[in-house]
């Protein structure tokens, strides 16, 4: 238990956790309970939550960097009741003490699934073991496929030439001249429609509506534009804990201490260092909006929405807020009917589109202006590409090398190798299965 709390009463309770040797202990509070009882490597715990009166019991085993932990589970499996037998003394499940031949069946695949737990403790560090050879394997694979795209990378770079960075640029430059004349061509076309749009009335009206956004329900007896709802440029946000400060220590609501204090925070804010790294993940800043519309600062950690105390007066000038939320008036639902009213609507429509095809020939002459002096960074920066990813190849080939070394390199355990060590447990698990 990786967590610091502020509660005394909490921080004993995991110090004991750590604590505990072989033996039992018990702990209390109110009507829950928890009992922990230790022999050697291996753990075994039982809880009882007052609340909903919920039991739950595991037995764990730690060694060597290793773990392994079995719980008590209504899936099929026996593998908790088997180990609570042989290691801590509880009676065998009924399925040891057949008296048919369909007992006998299910004793059978009982074995096969669950007969590793027979051999206790040493049955547990066969599972860790088995899932550290997974773990390594998989580091294998990855370091593989890193490989694998780092050579490809390396052939992508020698590929690069001079000419392919000017043929480059020469295709970019004709998709930018053909996107730029369809944008030239409706906006013509817009600005026109705009210009008749007092003269139009009728079918024409109605036709050139729906083009833009205007329908017919069933429930309508005319065609409409929608209403528009009232809306925020931000979304609304709470905070979910209450940060107090004591020194350079900050403590959530809930009791937990923060693993960064006040300084690291400021630091950070400042953007004088990098943002503080905590178990849930970095920490961060969530800009939004109060249920009155009004812009707010949290600081944002994984699910951990946190709200500085007003004594704290630093932390809170460096949180002022520096973006403006913007309300967006809403807007009737309009029959054709109305034609005035529907005709303004439709022309705000078809500024709206100008705007946006405003928009995209902007950003298409971006594209073209960035393309092209990223082709010419590209072209002046071959050799440094091939070499760098030269050096990338040489460091994925070198780490696939480590991790294949670290799957065939033989354990603490008498110089077996792990593969070794699974493979006598398998074994023992086929003549279980027998039985």
């Amino acid at each position: 238990m990786s967590v610091e709390f502020s509660c005394p009463r909490l921080a004993e309770f995991v110090r004991q956790t750590h604590a505990i040797q072989d033996g039992t202990v018990k702990i209390k509070a109110g009507e829950s309970r928890l009992t922990i009882m230790r022999l050697g490597h291996v753990t075994k715990t039982m809880a009882f939550f007052s609340v909903g009166s919920h039991h739950c019991q595991a037995i764990h085993y730690s060694a060597d960097g290793m773990k392994h932990t079995v719980a008590e589970t209504s899936s099929g499996s026996l593998a908790f009741e088997i180990l609570d037998a042989v290691l801590f003394g509880e009676p065998l499940p009924h399925v040891f003490k057949p008296n048919s031949g369909e007992k006998q069946d299910r004793l059978r695949e009982v074995l096969k699934k669950d007969g590793w737990a027979l051999m206790g403790e040493s049955g547990m560090r066969a599972q860790a073991l088995e899932g550290r050879i997974s773990r390594l394997r998989s580091d294998v694979n990855s370091a593989r496929n890193s490989a694998n795209y780092a050579e490809r990378q390396l052939e992508k770079a020698k590929a690069i030439t001079p000419e392919t960075c000017a043929a480059e640029r020469a295709s970019h430059r004709a998709w930018t001249l053909e996107e730029l004349s369809k944008i030239e061509k409706l906006t013509q076309t817009l600005t026109q429609t705009l210009t008749e749009l007092p003269t139009l009335d009728g079918a024409r009206l109605e036709s050139l509506a729906r083009e833009n956004g205007a329908w017919r329900s069933y429930n309508d007896l005319e065609t409409c534009f929608p209403s528009i709802p009232a809306g925020f440029s931000h979304d609304l946000i709470r905070a979910n804990y209450l940060a107090t400060v004591d020194g350079d220590k900050i403590t959530l609501s809930s009791g937990i201490i923060c693993s960064f204090g006040v300084n690291a925070l400021s630091a950070w804010l400042r953007g004088e260092t990098p943002a503080p790294r905590t178990q849930y993940g970095g920490v961060s800043r969530l800009d939004g909006r109060d249920a009155d519309g009004k812009a707010i600062s949290l600081v944002q950690c994984g699910c951990h929405r946190i709200a500085i105390p007003e004594n704290c007066t630093e932390l809170r000038a460096l949180l002022t807020p520096t973006h403006c939320v913007v309300s967006t008036p809403g807007a009737e639902k309009v029959g054709v009917s109305a034609v005035e009213p529907f005709r303004a609507r439709l022309a705000e429509k078809l500024a709206e589109k100008l705007a946006e095809l405003k928009e995209r020939r902007s950003t298409a002459i971006e594209r073209e202006v960035r393309k092209r002096e990223e082709s010419h960074k590209t072209e002046l920066d071959i050799p440094a590409n091939v070499a760098k990813a030269k050096t990338d190849f040489d460091l994925e080939n070198e780490r696939l090398s480590r991790a294949i070394a670290a799957q065939n390199a033989p354990s603490v355990n008498g110089g077996a190798t792990l593969e070794g060590v699974c493979a006598v447990h398998s074994a023992l698990v086929s003549a279980f299965s027998r039985f």
